[in-house]
């Protein structure tokens, strides 16, 4: 029994500290040559904004992509798929839109245990790959806080990317470090996120599968314009190669990660078969298709 308990301690002890920066001001950030390079080249895409109309009357999505549509065409699209995602049952938010979800492949997916309609604090690794962007395997390299109770993402944290298991989004290639935004939900001292934090990552050679998405920083800055949020988005967040957190990081040990946390014993599984799972989801998936697909 004593020891069960302190299986549960440590697995409550680890979630708190990871909520600080859950559902993924600045610092000194020195990416890699080939990061700074990659920035340079893609400049122009990240500053795309959503439904921007190319001269031959097709609109460009916010990542850039030509949906191959008119604007009135992309409309349409884009009601039908937010109708049929309500048909399913699927709660009424556009983040599945975002990420491009194949809502055609709902049978497919639950056969990898993923569940479009799960809460993220039941979600497995599956769920968070099918919302993310990108899913990689990273070590912490530094962070820093701005103590501005304002942002909704004050925390900014270097990783060093040694794996990237999916790549969803308009960079061709990902460079060998990231920069991931952290929120402050907890509304802790900021004292107490730095300790925690600290602590958490002292061990520099720890590696972890992170999900990573820009999702949040679009949603949470329109919540501001519409007066539903107080805190602010600010443009730190949307400049390149920059990502939030897609629930809770994976800690890597002996090549193997946490697959579902909400089971007790929580239930495992090997780097290796995650690698595969992924790959057959991103398959399944296809965003490459997105826009060709009819969702009635």
């Amino acid at each position: 029994m004593k020891k069960n308990k302190m299986i549960i301690a440590v697995i409550f002890t680890f979630a708190l500290l990871t909520a600080v920066f859950a559902m993924s001001g600045g610092g000194n950030n020195d990416p890699a040559k080939e990061a700074q390079q990659i920035k340079q080249d893609t400049q122009n895409d990240q500053a795309l904004q959503p439904d921007q109309i190319k001269s031959n009357d097709t609109v460009k999505d916010r990542l850039g992509v030509d949906t191959g549509m008119t604007k009135e065409e992309y409309e349409k699209f884009k009601d039908e798929y937010l109708a049929y995602q309500k048909k399913c049952g699927i709660y009424a938010t556009d983040n599945l839109y975002y990420h491009k979800t194949n809502l055609n492949a709902i049978s497919e997916f639950a056969n990898h245990n993923i569940n479009l309609n799960r809460l993220y604090e039941s979600c497995t690794a599956n769920d968070f790959a099918i919302r993310s962007e990108i899913v990689a395997v990273v070590s912490f390299v530094d962070f820093s806080i701005e103590e501005n109770k304002e942002l909704t993402y004050p925390i900014t944290l270097n990783v060093k990317v040694h794996e990237v298991l999916m790549n969803n989004t308009e960079y061709e290639k990902i460079p060998d470090t990231l920069i991931v935004k952290g929120t402050n939900f907890p509304n802790w001292h900021f004292d107490e996120v730095e300790s925690g934090l600290t602590k958490m990552y002292e061990n520099k050679d720890d590696k972890y599968v992170l999900f990573l998405s820009r999702y949040n920083f679009y949603y949470f800055s329109e919540s501001h314009k519409e007066g539903r949020r107080k805190e602010i988005v600010d443009d730190t967040c949307f400049e390149p190669f920059t990502f939030a957190f897609v629930g809770y990081q994976r800690k890597i040990e002996d090549n193997e990660i946490i697959f579902d946390e909400t089971k007790y014993p929580p239930i495992t599984i090997s780097l290796d078969q995650f690698r595969k799972n992924v790959k057959e989801i991103n398959r399944i998936n296809d965003i490459d298709n997105f826009y060709k697909r009819s969702y009635k």
